[in-house]
């Protein structure tokens, strides 16, 4: 299923050319293709078909068969708008529906990393969630869902500790070496505090790129790099000389302009797009919603509002280092006049995703799909926002 569906997703980065006139609209032609409504349905008919040896044909079926005879409730009018409409959105109600669905088909850990990296496009299971940490032992023991359901029961008060974070690898390896139910129970009571703690490595990774990307007052992020060779962006950025106050038409300009150190003015010279004009100066801030870019690319796609919050989801700071980890990529190989080959961008952000405790980039995936294909050009920061301009011209399908 894996080798199948990144070979099609793959075979398409080469197959387009960057360098035509009309890379944008074909390039979302092929994202329109292979991301409609009923895509979650067939990267699961696959992944069914291949782990358990049936036709695609018959996966929606077969899975609610075997929801049956595990007892597992998952609705089946659940199960059938999966494979004929959208597939689940994300959070942790629909990651325990995916835990069901591995429960179902007794699938081993391995495999259900895959069916929640190349299926529902999320992370692997996660062991701070409890309810993650406990399907992880039992799939790993083979024990079943009633096990894990009765197991989620069972655990005991937690202690309260002054321990230090550790980080999610850790937590892994402790896990590995897990062996019994009384172990895990104790394990999670003894380490509870580190069992509240979401995201340590990936915040880092982030915070380290929005220091190297972000503007700043000394003007030394890539942000401020850029806009220093770009003086048509004064009129949007508060780079350029200021009027002297005392007149309406001054007022109005410094008015429509942003300081260069905010989240929105990193957003608007990453992508190049202005959400005022793109919305008429109507006040809203998205710039990717009302487009044509398959739900994939537009859900959670890192804008200054998903920059700005407090506690972002994980899809949320993947997406964000990912859009800043090939900014900043790309900005040093333009400033240096030195070409980033493909192998060594995949390269790059995957050490930065490894070490952020987040999965490698993928091609069966269109938001990663996106940046792979521009990576590939020999202007490759040009080329991703020649397409996102393409998408703001196109109503949504």
């Amino acid at each position: 299923m894996e080798d199948n569906r990144t070979q099609v997703w793959e075979n398409g980065l080469w197959e387009l050319d960057g360098s035509e006139n009309d890379v944008g609209e074909k390039v979302l032609e092929f994202l329109q293709k292979r991301s409609g409504k009923a895509a979650f349905g067939a990267r699961l008919s696959r992944f069914i078909a291949e782990e358990c040896g049936i036709s695609e044909s018959g996966a929606s079926q077969y899975l609610k068969d075997r929801c049956r005879a595990e007892g597992i409730d998952i609705n089946p009018n659940t199960v059938r708008n999966w494979f004929s409409k959208a597939g689940p959105k994300k959070g942790e109600h629909s990651r325990d529906l995916m835990l069901r669905v591995a429960f179902a088909l007794h699938l081993n850990v391995e495999q259900t990393n895959r069916l929640f990296q190349k299926v529902y496009l999320d992370r692997g299971l996660y062991p701070r969630r409890l309810e993650e940490y406990t399907a992880e032992f039992c799939l790993k023991e083979g024990l079943s869902w009633t096990v894990w359901q009765s197991l989620l029961k069972q655990y005991p008060s937690a202690e309260g500790t002054d321990e230090q974070t550790v980080y999610t690898r850790v937590l892994q390896q402790n896990l590995d070496d897990i062996k019994t139910s009384d172990e895990l129970k104790e394990y999670w009571k003894r380490h509870f505090y580190n069992f509240t703690v979401q995201n340590k490595s990936a915040r880092e990774v982030l915070q380290d790129l929005i220091q190297k990307v972000k503007g700043n007052a000394e003007k030394t992020g890539e942000v401020d790099r850029e806009i220093a060779e770009r003086p048509d962006w004064s009129s949007i950025l508060n780079t350029g000389p200021r009027k002297s106050r005392g007149n309406k038409d001054a007022d109005l300009n410094e008015e429509r302009r942003r300081p260069h150190d905010t989240n929105e003015a990193m957003v608007c010279v990453i992508t190049d797009i202005d959400p005022k004009a793109k919305n008429g100066n109507k006040g809203k801030r998205s710039i990717i919603k009302d487009t044509c870019l398959p739900s994939e690319i537009r859900t959670n796609f890192p804008e200054a509002s998903v920059f700005s919050k407090k506690n972002p989801s994980f899809e949320e700071l993947r997406k964000m280092i990912i859009l800043l980890g090939s900014y900043y990529l790309w900005r040093q190989a333009k400033r240096t006049g030195k070409m980033l080959e493909l192998d060594a961008y995949i390269q790059e952000m995957n050490d930065r995703l490894n070490t952020a405790g987040l999965p490698p980039l993928y091609y069966g995936n269109p938001f990663d799909w996106l940046f792979l294909f521009s990576a590939k050009e020999d202007n490759p920061l040009d080329c991703f926002r020649e397409i996102l301009a393409e998408a703001m011209e196109d109503e949504e399908l």
